[in-house]
């Protein structure tokens, strides 16, 4: 009776060391899994704050052409018009002023009025877009601030513009 209590003795020991075992290395896989979800969770925040940076808008808009006379948006100026209402809807908090141009052709009153409408056409179909119209403020400049000389043709073509500005 004596070495069968000895014997059971030894052998609780030894399930209670192998248990014993078994939760240290359970606790190390539950350690080692928080571990990896934790970086998961670094990296998968990490990529979203890249993601967000690399969405953010792009509000360096290039000039919008229009023919001789005309307020009339031209194809070209539709289809960028598409994209810069894009790059809006990314911050609608954003306000901007469209700023209408002619070129030297015409009188001061004409070329103002003519800059105006230009300004309008594009506001127009920028609300037709869905953006919000108290965001973009007009104004018209006539023939004032050419990016080129009045005195060529390509010169004045350049001129009939429109420029969509961020509001400062």
């Amino acid at each position: 009776m004596k070495n069968f209590k000895y014997s059971a003795c030894i052998i609780t020991v030894a399930l209670l060391t192998i248990l014993c075992a078994s939760c240290k290395s359970k606790k190390k896989l539950v350690d080692y899994q928080s571990a990896a979800t934790e970086e998961n969770t670094t990296t998968s925040s990490t990529a979203k704050e890249q993601t967000a940076q690399d969405e953010r808008p792009d509000f360096n808009f290039h000039a919008i052409q229009f023919n001789f006379n005309s307020r009339s948006l031209r194809p070209d100026a539709i289809q960028y018009l598409d994209h810069i209402a894009a790059e809006m809807r990314m911050d609608p908090s954003t306000k901007f002023v469209v700023n209408g141009y002619a070129s030297a052709e015409g009188t001061a009153r004409h070329n103002m009025t003519l800059s105006i409408n230009r300004a309008n056409a594009v506001k127009k179909y920028m609300v037709s877009l869905g953006i919000d119209g108290s965001r973009l403020i007009i104004k018209g400049c006539g023939k004032s601030d050419p990016v080129a000389p009045n005195t060529t043709q390509s010169g004045r073509e350049k001129n009939r513009r429109v420029e969509v500005k961020l509001a400062h």
